[in-house]
């Protein structure tokens, strides 16, 4: 084996604290690295401070940046990484990015189309252009597939590797299936299941998955959709899916059973 990495990978504590893909994403990779006798040191920040009065919002946020900036040069002016990762391009990653060049070490980024949570148009394309000019002074972009490799090339992001989510073959195996679960949902051995699993978000395109069980439907009358996760897109999904089941937040045992 080569010679043991040491790696600090940035991430926000709100999504590292969540029951989201980032932070489980981020948690499995260290524990691929570690087990290969490499090091990673998970480094959280949060992204905002709670809103106040005495500070406009661009206020604060300067304000985080700039603390974590301080913070993460003193770390590393007494213990250098070989690497630095930073998992999601916002507030507290421009902070490590800003860190991490001022002293020369090599960062990498992953891609994450955190525009498409803006609202509208405008905002989208302004968020765009501030994550191309981010990923751009990155050594190497991480892109979750060829769509987002693509974009990020169409924006001068000359670096990029394509590394996509795996699933976990030992949690997730049908020998873990529960037959109680699926009679819960209204579904019998023979029954074809639709299963959906992730946070219920826009980015998502909640709109796919409609039309995806919709047409499935149609061809299979008797078919169950099931949509694990919770989000602010849940309404709007149950509204379109009113006979789908909707079980919540499943995670663990649970979810390798559904």
């Amino acid at each position: 084996m080569s010679d043991p990495l040491c790696v600090d990978a940035i991430l926000t504590r709100e999504a590292a604290t969540a029951i989201a893909g980032t932070g489980l994403a981020v948690a499995r990779w260290r524990q691929a690295l570690l087990a290969r006798g490499h090091d990673l040191t998970l480094i959280t920040c949060p992204e905002a401070p709670p809103p106040g009065e005495a500070q406009a919002a661009a206020q604060r946020l300067r304000a985080v940046r700039t603390a974590f900036m301080r913070e993460l040069a003193r770390r590393w002016a007494t213990r250098r990484p070989d690497l630095v990762h930073i998992e999601l391009a916002g507030n507290v990653g421009l902070a490590a990015l800003d860190a991490a060049t001022q002293l020369g070490l090599p960062t990498t980024a992953t891609f994450h189309r955190i525009d498409r949570l803006t609202g509208s148009p405008e905002a989208e394309s302004r968020v765009l252009a501030q994550m191309a000019a981010f990923h751009r002074r990155c050594s190497l972009s991480v892109a979750l597939g060829q769509p987002g490799a693509a974009l990020l090339a169409s924006l001068g992001v000359e670096s990029v590797a394509v590394i996509g989510r795996g699933v976990d073959t030992e949690d997730f195996h049908p020998r873990w299936r529960d037959p109680s679960m699926r009679l819960a949902w209204g579904a019998t051995p023979e029954t074809p299941v639709i299963l959906s699993v992730g946070r219920l978000l826009s980015i998502k395109d909640p709109g796919a998955l409609v039309a995806a069980c919709q047409a499935a439907r149609a061809r299979h009358p008797a078919l169950r959709a099931v949509i694990v996760g919770d989000g602010p897109e849940g309404p709007a999904l149950r509204a379109a899916l009113p006979w789908a089941v909707f079980p919540g937040v499943l995670s663990g045992n649970a979810l390798s059973q559904a």
